[in-house]
């Protein structure tokens, strides 16, 4: 391999490595016993489309119910969704607590939700500071001074929303399996729409 020829190779490795490209044969030539391939790098989807494509997916499906609210994004801007949120009002809307929701959404081959029960400052380990002063395991300015006290009524508007909340997962590797817990979602609303 002639120096030029190692170059390009380890730039195209380079590539295939770091980057994620994909080498595709595109043209095979044999001559007097040899084969040469011509090959192109191509890029297949990013896990953030696929993510958009599974969001796309949920958002059909809730398209309409008046009691899921999807997360909106704003004109000009786009969302990566990590998962894809909603709020749910069901439980006012036709009397079916967020839990029985969820349990028919599973039994109907969903994956259950990601949750946040309570907003950051009311769990726990906020509430304990346990982290404050001497359980800071490195010198940390933030920490000093006066103790802040974290507790109900700091952001009600939070606080009533955050139980509200379900996040579905968007990270499945193959669509026809979203498709699945699209489906799952869809089934969940008809269930209790008939009932």
């Amino acid at each position: 391999m002639q120096y030029q020829d190692y170059l390009e190779f380890h730039h195209v490795t380079l590539r295939v490595y770091e980057r994620g490209y994909t080498i595709v044969p595109v043209r095979l030539y044999l001559k007097s016993g040899r084969a040469k391939i011509e090959i192109a790098l191509a890029r297949g989807k990013r896990k953030y489309d696929k993510r958009q494509a599974i969001a796309k997916l949920y958002g059909e499906v809730v398209e309409g119910c008046e009691y899921l609210t999807p997360q909106t994004v704003p004109d000009g801007y786009v969302n990566a969704y990590w998962t894809y949120a909603m709020v749910y009002d069901s439980e006012d809307a036709i009397g079916v607590p967020w839990s029985d929701f969820r349990k028919k959404y599973i039994e109907l081959g969903g994956d259950g939700f990601y949750a946040a029960w309570q907003v950051a400052y009311m769990e726990p380990v906020m509430k304990q500071m346990a982290f404050y002063g001497k359980g800071c395991p490195i010198h940390c300015p933030l920490y000093e001074g006066p103790r802040v006290e974290w507790g109900p009524g700091l952001c009600p508007v939070a606080e009533g929303l955050q139980p509200r909340m379900m996040q579905l997962k968007t990270n499945y590797g193959d669509l026809d399996v979203a498709r699945q817990k699209a489906d799952a979602l869809r089934k969940t609303i008809a269930f209790y729409e008939v009932s």
